[in-house]
């Protein structure tokens, strides 16, 4: 109740009705393999810093859903320049990263607040629609603010379809609906400093486009704790969040298509960084034994820069990934140096046949590139672990390998000489 839209109203004592209208297109581009369907989880991307007043609109993929202007919602950064000082508020907040966080007021009966301040709700327009009976992770982290009277327990998310756009006044408790997320009773907000997360996990329909945040339970049943008596009589919460995320369970880890790059410069792989994601990710060099180095850095994605040796003109980075709601998954790059060129490659890996796939013990292996030379045959696991090594030589554009002492999984096949690199996926089943 006492971020800057309403310390407005009460200290100059007027009421404002603003109509918001944004147009979400396509102004920022993703990666393919775009992990965290929240845009702009972490409210850094501000599309507008010259206003001191933090309107929602103003964070890319944020908005309201009150069509009449509700106010009591905002977006805070640090490109305002009034973090952790709001100016305008009694309220005192960092980020619990990066730069930006929202505020809302989440709970005010009508015995304290004006009928069109008693709630407000964050909307977030998805990066993509959720697919059907897949399984979302869906956490953010929360605190209330140091300038409300009471915590409350009653946080919740809720994903919907365009029907949200129906809602025309929502600064009233929106009972109806149902959020898929919901924090546990009794767990109170109460720190106004440190940030709490909220976790769950959802099977969506197929139709969710767009994600609420807020407090969607009637006032009689909302449980409250009083935090600043100070502050009585009047009654009100304020909650802050951050490091917003929404990702599908069986999301496979991602170390991004293979790299050519010349010794002494860098290549990014992977992920474009984003939140959670980055959390979920560390990234290793295999070493030329088959065991992986010291963790280079937790990010999504990142720039490489290879040494190359005079035995080694390939350089093989490992990701590991692990979501807080699923298992450890793997994904390797190869980044080799450009002696033939990019392209060329491109067409000695398409000509590159394997089968038959899966296979079971003997491996066919054809190319119409690669001749009568010798050539450095190796099978790397999902973790990037050499388990076979062995010399080949095409005869008539054909060779053989024996994997039936592999376990069944799904490897990579690596062929390498002294100036090319090629690689395919090898899936052994029996």
């Amino acid at each position: 109740m006492r971020f800057l839209f309403l310390e407005l109203y009460f200290k100059n004592n007027f009421k404002r009705i603003v109509l918001f209208i944004l147009l979400f297109g396509s102004k920022y581009s993703y990666t393919q393999k775009l992990a965290n369907l929240v845009t702009n989880g972490g409210f850094e991307k501000i599309l507008n810093c010259s206003n001191s007043v933090p309107y929602l609109e103003h964070a890319l993929g944020w908005r309201t859903i009150d069509s009449s202007g509700m106010l009591g919602v905002v977006a805070i950064n640090k490109c305002y320049t009034n973090v952790p000082y709001l100016s305008g508020t009694s309220v005192f907040q960092y980020p619990f990263k990066g730069n930006g966080f929202g505020g809302a007021t989440f709970y005010c009966p009508p015995s304290s607040c004006p009928y069109y301040y008693s709630r407000s709700y964050f909307r977030n327009r998805l990066s993509d629609k959720l697919k059907t009976n897949t399984i979302y992770c869906v956490k953010f982290f929360y605190n209330v603010s140091n300038s409300s009277s009471y915590g409350i327990s009653d946080i919740h998310a809720y994903f919907g379809d365009d029907r949200i756009d129906t809602i025309k006044y929502a600064w009233y408790p929106l009972t109806y609906i149902i959020p898929q997320i919901k924090n546990t009773k009794g767990n109170f907000a109460t720190d106004t400093l440190n940030w709490t997360v909220l976790t769950g996990t959802f099977t969506a329909q197929g139709i969710e486009k767009h994600m609420l945040i807020g407090n969607f339970t009637p006032n009689n049943l909302i449980d409250t704790l009083l935090i600043n008596p100070t502050l009585l009589p009047n009654v009100f919460t304020d909650i802050c969040i951050d490091h917003v995320s929404c990702i599908p369970i069986d999301l496979e880890a991602y170390a991004g298509p293979d790299k050519s790059c010349i010794a002494g410069d860098s290549v990014f792989v992977g992920r474009e960084p984003d939140v959670e994601i980055d959390e979920s990710c560390v990234w290793y060099k295999l070493n030329n034994n088959g065991t992986l180095s010291a963790p280079i850095q937790t990010i999504a994605g990142l720039y490489v820069k290879p040494t190359y040796t005079n035995s080694s003109q390939t350089e093989t980075f490992v990701v590991r990934q692990q979501l807080w709601c699923s298992g450890v998954k793997w994904d390797t790059v190869l980044v080799h140096q450009d002696f033939v060129g990019i392209d060329k490659l491109k067409i000695m890996n398409e000509e590159l046949k394997i089968y038959p796939s899966p296979v079971a013990e003997i491996l066919q292996i054809t190319s119409e590139s690669l001749k009568a030379e010798k050539f450095t045959c190796q099978v790397i696991n999902a973790v990037g672990e050499v388990v076979l090594v062995n010399e080949i030589k095409f005869e008539n554009g054909n060779t053989k390998l024996n994997v039936s002492k592999l376990p069944q999984g799904i490897y990579y096949l690596q062929i390498q000489s002294k100036d090319i690199l090629l690689r395919k996926k090898l899936i052994i089943e029996r």
